[in-house]
């Protein structure tokens, strides 16, 4: 029980406060209890890692991307300030790059200043990072729907394979993973209680995960700007005095990156310049017919630059190209996005796409077991949406991660990679989806032991 002077404070914020659908919270008093029982997801994220990256993973080679990461990394201890590693190891030269976002890049090397130099340390810190998640989505699901479903919830993200594969592939979406959680848990004390930090919080996470992943910038536009301007008790001022807090931390953490983009480059880039590589390797004959529609191919990576030029020059290329084939065959397009979305949520060929993930370093038999994970958890997570719904918990920013992955994987192509905040929120879902059910079969008998007693 709270001291008395926490419950008549409580009582009169309350009275105060216009009422409105909130979130679900746990009894103060169970904090402590709550976090006992936590060890238990935090112990099995943290063996299912040490198996994996002990035993699985260790015959995977290093996906290229990642490598792109580790070697720029090693580069930026050293003084060289995100250039490209590949220029730098085969042509002995030192050129700007903005191939990805900054965020992992900047995280290997801080764990590489502190001399967890090697691959393997990497995949360690990268496991850190996952079992922070697993907790950090067991304060969510509390926060959403109590203190059993926070436990369940914490239990399904650390055993989900499509989530605990990712840590050994040292790429941005355990990183990602970790930062949306943060953003859903700062969402659910913001919808609580509206504050100003909070609201400059919410923006911090969104505006880390940009820097970790492009896309995410939707984050903005689907779970941002509609928290602030649909939660209650705030006048239309307060509102937009949040707004401007949020957007004034997302444009001081990612205006960096982007001012020193549009100024280093012969043609201005903004997060990334591998939007147009994508968009190329996404739409040519080998992904629009035959067995790989959906899916990408680095035959379709024709597009020509002339000499000395940068990475803006070869995007700029490879977007024309992709936008050449795309205004070309338009007839074929809406069929072949509708198989990338079908794709992404293993509808279409799903372990036929397993297969296409390996490149990813995605063991085969780990993403087979994704997909009947995802198969076994979808209605569960059906379940915990619609019972969110009836208790009046907004859902729309759960939702919003299934949209994101799901336009991601429309716009580019299908790739398990594209799907990870997809999947963080199907975990967390079907952990409420779970406890739904558990606490209806509790209910169940102890109404027939009150009967048997009364009898």
């Amino acid at each position: 029980m709270p001291p008395l002077t926490d419950r008549v404070s409580s009582a009169t914020v309350e009275a105060k406060t216009p009422t409105r659908p909130a979130w679900s919270t746990s009894d103060f008093g169970s904090t402590r209890r709550f976090y006992l029982w936590m060890l238990l997801p935090v112990g099995l994220a943290s063996l299912i890692q040490a198996f994996y990256l002990g035993d699985v993973h260790r015959t995977l080679s290093h996906n290229g991307d990642a490598t792109y990461y580790d070697l720029q990394a090693k580069l930026l201890t050293e003084g060289y300030w995100f250039v490209n590693p590949y220029d730098f190891a085969w042509k002995a030269t030192i050129a700007p790059s903005a191939t990805h976002p900054p965020l992992t890049t900047l995280f290997l090397a801080l764990v590489d200043e502190l001399g967890a130099t090697t691959w393997t340390w990497h995949m360690v810190t990268m496991a850190i990072v996952f079992v922070a998640c697993v907790l950090v989505c067991g304060t969510v699901g509390r926060a959403l729907a109590g203190d059993r479903a926070g436990i369940i919830a914490a239990v399904v993200v650390a055993s989900y394979p499509y989530l605990w594969v990712n840590p050994g592939a040292v790429l941005p979406e355990t990183i990602e993973l970790l930062l949306v959680a943060l953003a859903l848990s700062a969402a659910v004390r913001y919808w609580k209680r509206p504050q100003g930090r909070t609201a400059g919080e919410l923006g911090g996470y969104l505006a880390l995960a940009i820097l970790t992943r492009s896309e995410l910038i939707l984050l903005i536009f689907l779970v941002g700007v509609p928290l602030v301007v649909l939660v209650g008790g705030r006048s239309p001022t307060g509102r937009l005095k949040h707004l401007a807090i949020m957007v004034s931390v997302i444009v001081v953490f990612v205006g960096p990156w982007v001012g020193r983009n549009l100024v280093t480059f012969h043609h201005p880039e903004v997060l990334s310049s591998e939007g147009g590589v994508t968009l190329e390797t996404a739409n040519c004959n080998a992904t629009y017919y035959g067995p790989a529609i959906g899916s990408w191919s680095f035959a379709c990576d024709n597009a020509q630059v002339r000499p000395g030029a940068d990475e803006s020059d070869m995007d700029l290329a490879a977007r024309q190209a992709g936008e050449h084939y795309i205004e070309t065959h338009k007839a074929r397009l809406v069929e072949v996005v509708a198989v990338r979305v079908l794709r992404v949520w293993n509808i279409y060929r799903p372990f036929q796409q397993a297969a296409f993930d390996e490149s990813n370093a995605r063991p085969l038999s780990v993403s087979e077991a994704g997909t009947i994970s995802f198969y076994i958890l979808a209605p569960f997570a059906a379940g915990g949406l619609w019972a969110l719904h009836r208790r009046r918990v907004p859902v729309f920013p759960l939702v919003a991660l299934l949209a994101t992955a799901t336009l991601a994987g429309a716009a580019f192509f299908a790739n398990g990679r594209y799907r990870a905040e997809g999947d963080l929120a199907v975990a967390i879902l079907a952990g409420i989806g779970i406890d739904v059910l558990v606490g209806h079969y509790l209910r169940r008998v102890t109404a027939g032991q009150s009967a048997d007693g009364e009898r």
